[in-house]
């Protein structure tokens, strides 16, 4: 007698049905994902604008403090998720780097 494997219903499979089965079901799964994965391009409808620079204005001249004192800017980037569904955890990040920067001052 051939061995066989049962399924929960009671049904009896051969070894060589059962691969045949577990092939085409992987094929399926192998087809669902990769036709998942296919987006069509997008057709542009306008021409792209200029590009905007995105370099940070240069601070080469130094300002003056109320007191007459020269003082030099200092600009620094921080890159953080501010828009989008990640908003408030950019809010936290702004929020502790203002506080590091009223410490230092």
């Amino acid at each position: 007698m051939s061995p066989t494997r049962q399924l929960s219903r009671g049904k009896w499979l051969s070894p060589l049905a059962w691969r045949t089965a577990t092939a085409i079901v992987m094929i399926f799964i192998l087809v669902s994902a990769l036709a998942g994965c296919v987006v069509p391009a997008a057709i542009p409808t306008e021409p792209p604008g200029p590009a905007a620079s995105t370099l940070a204005p240069q601070a080469d001249q130094a300002t003056t403090a109320p007191d007459g004192q020269i003082t030099k800017t200092f600009k620094l980037g921080i890159l953080g998720p501010f828009t989008g569904p990640s908003a408030r955890t950019g809010d936290e990040f702004k929020g502790a780097a203002t506080m590091v920067f009223d410490r230092i001052n």
